[in-house]
């Protein structure tokens, strides 16, 4: 293969001219942080000032030359990032990677994301479209006028860098919306499940979190029977692309109102969690231009500051979870029409054309009803199973981030211009999706909350509130509007108990909260331990809030726990395992060294999966485990003893919870002794590796050693420094999804700089570069003294960008 010969070229020719080659290559490739670039556009100097991990101080005259400045930075330092996200904003990726990216370019295809970004830049005001103009202008300035050498991916896929445009900035951010915004995944889940399961197993399958109160719904189970909706479905539409949400993957923000604090003025923290990649999701840069002064996290591929402060106010984000997307089963009749309410209707249907590297072209047509694209076309198994029943049906998704004036793109600029708790919150207004968290601060010593984005309102006799997918024709079902800004949950210090406001993508409203915003919030323990961690201390100060993100307790109820006394009765376990199941018995904080972890993670994976793979399937609980981990529904059957689901429904035994849970860790035993051998050599950090994937080539091991990043960890889904298990072989307690980024802000300096943060790679997305992975190490296992002062004053280079 070209790609093989490629990086054989540039990476293993042991000839001396080979080696001279490939070191001024990797010399050319790494940017200089002391140029002088003069440029042939429209552009007043721009001063450009690193710092020793490679945060650049971006110093501009106008707003129109610092967002020319930031498309160039990030041109600069992660263009082969910027192409896969262009990429996947339109469904081009098999362009780059050949055949097996058909089907992702295939969905995204079928879901319209760059052709909704296109109608959604349209409806944006000149002035956001003249910033996504300058950025992309920025972007291309670098390729075309700059760049020496193109970046090693593009090097070995035998590419050239595309074109930015200001739409693949918006589309961008529909991706970002998209992978926050996965609940349409649970619907198809029980739209699955509904063809063995009634109900009421499924709800217990798929229950809320402690806490919370069950949304009562219809019998959609015998509704899909009276349809005659196949039971091939429960196979098929495994092939359709995931959704975007995954369970048990959050953020933490809170935000001390000064009242706690040792300045007297407010501290706000942040840590976002998200699949971890190389290089990072996050850019930081620190803006300044007249009128903008903000420090922060940016998203390469669009300008702005997204997470971070300005000179007056900061903010924070985690994810809301609204229920912004629902599932329609549209009635398909002969002629292709749909059934409305008002009778049949045609669907608006486009035929798309995917170029295939190494293969021919294929088309498509895509289809939408009233509701939104038709996504069981994006597969030609779900598709024919869904038309092959009594009735011919398609599946079509309604997502709130895909309508035309979702203008989220304007909020971000006004953010980056906020002074106070009242002006970002006012900037949040044309904020869309996804709904976000917002926690506050200000200089002056205000703080709030508010939870930012559209969030549909529903009928009052829609009997299936979103929970599985609705017929398209019963108007019941529609969505009828949006709740107000005005009535979104939202508080400010005199509302709350304590002088501390923390959201960990729990419940964010009580029983007495009016509007319905979601029936799927994460369980309430990261929260819980958050404030009782703040309130344990009188005082509060920058170090005390980067501990509590240190946090390594595990939050979630564990009722296995209570089978500890009867494991330890088992013949043949050797004095490490009694140890360890002692230290099990009083403690649950899961640090680096410790083995505790990795004995409850392996004992729970086997116990889940001997208690509901019967039930749900052997696919189907392949297909989902890891993405969700049925730990509420585990910890509920357990708790109860529930002799149904501990049931083997394969064997002609009766088994008992018992039964199940001693032989589950009698086969963890064996599971972890065959992996990690003899258990004094057990660590968690051995397993709980965090893996920041490169796209592509962390699919390839030979070069996954250069391109991937990988740092041992501590904690695990359930802490609040979180590291979610993969639970997927061959790594099951890898961690892929965890802090993105973590950043303390103190509020008592009115200076955009005034705070520290540490992020999961470097600022580069070179691998030859010193700054690809320096941060790594630090992130990991450095602690709550290994952040970056923004504020530090070393000794750094300095660029320049200017016009003719």
């Amino acid at each position: 293969m070209k790609w093989i010969r490629r990086i054989a070229l540039l990476l293993g020719i042991p000839a001396i001219g080979g080696a001279v080659a490939l070191g001024i290559y990797i010399d050319r490739s790494i940017p200089s942080d002391r140029a002088n670039h003069r440029l042939s556009v429209p552009l007043a100097e721009v001063g450009v000032t690193f710092d020793r991990v490679g945060i650049p101080l971006i110093e501009a005259k106008s707003e129109r030359d610092l967002y020319f400045a930031i498309g160039f930075m990030h041109a600069r330092d992660r263009l082969w990032q910027l192409e896969v996200n262009r990429r996947v904003g339109r469904g081009e990726l098999a362009e780059l990677f050949g055949a097996k990216a058909l089907d992702t370019d295939k969905f995204l295809r079928t879901l319209g994301i760059h052709r909704a970004a296109k109608r959604q830049f349209e409806n944006l005001p000149p002035e956001t479209q003249l910033h996504l103009q300058r950025y992309a202008d920025g972007v291309n300035a670098y390729v075309g006028e700059i760049m020496s050498v193109r970046p090693p991916e593009f090097v070995i896929v035998g590419v050239q860098p595309g074109r930015w445009e200001p739409v693949d900035s918006v589309a961008w951010m529909l991706m970002m919306a998209y992978d926050l915004s996965g609940n349409w995944g649970t619907e198809l889940l029980r739209f699955q499940l509904a063809s063995t399961l009634p109900v009421e197993r499924i709800a217990e399958l798929l229950p809320v979190q402690r806490g919370d109160r069950p949304l009562p719904t219809s019998d959609y189970v015998s509704l899909y029977k009276s349809l005659g909706v196949t039971a091939e479905l429960r196979t098929s539409l495994l092939r359709l692309p995931q959704a975007g949400g995954i369970e048990g993957v959050g953020s933490n923000n809170w935000v001390v109102h000064g009242e706690a604090t040792t300045t007297g003025k407010p501290l706000l923290a942040n840590d976002p969690h998200l699949s971890l990649s190389a290089p990072a999701i996050w850019y930081f840069a620190k803006l300044r231009a007249p009128g903008i002064e903000v420090t922060g996290a940016t998203l390469p591929g669009v300008p702005g500051v997204v997470l971070g402060r300005t000179r007056g106010v900061a903010w924070g984000f985690t994810n809301t979870g609204p229920d912004s997307q629902d599932l329609y089963l549209e009635e398909i009749n002969a002629q292709g029409e749909a059934r409305t309410p008002q009778g049949w209707s045609a669907l608006s249907t486009r035929v798309e054309t995917i170029r295939v590297k190494g293969g021919a072209d294929v088309p498509i047509t895509v289809r939408e009803s009233r509701h939104g694209p038709i996504i069981s076309d994006a597969n030609a198994a779900a598709a024919n199973a869904l038309a092959s029943s009594k009735g011919k049906f398609a599946l079509a998704l309604r997502w709130s981030a895909l309508d035309a004036d979702n203008l989220s793109a304007q909020a971000i600029f006004a953010m980056n211009k906020a002074q106070t708790v009242a002006e970002l919150k006012d900037a949040l207004k044309s904020f869309a999706a996804p709904q976000q968290n917002v926690v506050i601060a200000d200089t002056s010593g205000a703080t709030g909350f508010i939870a930012a984005g559209r969030v549909p309102l529903r009928r009052a006799d829609n009997d299936l509130k979103g929970q599985a997918p609705a017929p398209g024709w019963d108007e019941r079902y529609d969505w009828v509007g949006w709740l107000p800004f005005d009535q979104l949950p939202q508080s400010s210090r005199s509302a709350w108990r304590q002088p501390f406001f923390a959201t960990a993508n729990q419940r964010i409203h009580d029983d007495a909260y009016p509007h319905f915003i979601s029936a799927e919030w994460a369980h309430p323990g990261r929260a819980e331990r958050i404030s009782t961690l703040l309130a344990a201390k009188p005082k509060h100060d920058a170090q005390s809030l980067r501990e509590i993100q240190h946090d390594l307790q595990h939050t979630h109820d564990v009722p296995l726990m209570k089978w500890i006394s009867s494991v330890e009765q088992l013949r043949g376990l050797s004095p490490q395992i009694l140890d360890v199941l002692r230290k099990l018995k009083s403690k649950t904080t899961f640090d680096a060294d410790g083995s505790e972890a990795l004995l409850m993670w392996a004992w729970t994976k086997e116990v889940t999966r001997r208690i509901f793979a019967d039930e749900i399937g052997v696919s189907l609980f392949d297909a989902v485990y890891g993405r969700r981990d049925f730990r509420p529904a585990l910890n509920n059957v357990l708790s109860r003893n529930d002799a149904w689901w501990c049931d083997d429904k394969t064997t002609q035994r009766a088994e008992q919870c018992d039964d199940i849970v001693l032989a589950s860790f009698e086969a963890a035993l064996a599971d972890l002794t065959q992996r990690y051998g003899d258990p004094s050599d057990w660590k968690w950090a051995r397993a709980h590796v965090a893996r920041s994937e490169h796209r592509p080539f962390s699919n390839v091991p030979v070069l996954a050693r250069i391109f991937e990043v990988r740092t041992p960890t501590a904690g695990d889904t359930y802490s609040v420094m979180v590291g979610k298990l993969r639970l997927r072989e061959p790594e099951p307690y890898l961690n892929e999804f965890a802090a993105s980024l973590r950043a303390v802000y103190d509020l008592s300096q009115a200076d955009p700089d005034a705070g520290s943060i540490i992020y999961s790679t470097g600022q580069s997305g070179n691998p030859f570069s010193p700054h690809f992975r320096d941060l790594a190490q630090r992130w990991g296992s450095g602690g709550a003294s290994a952040y970056v002062e923004l504020q530090l004053k070393l000794p750094s280079a300095r660029m320049t960008l200017s016009g003719p």
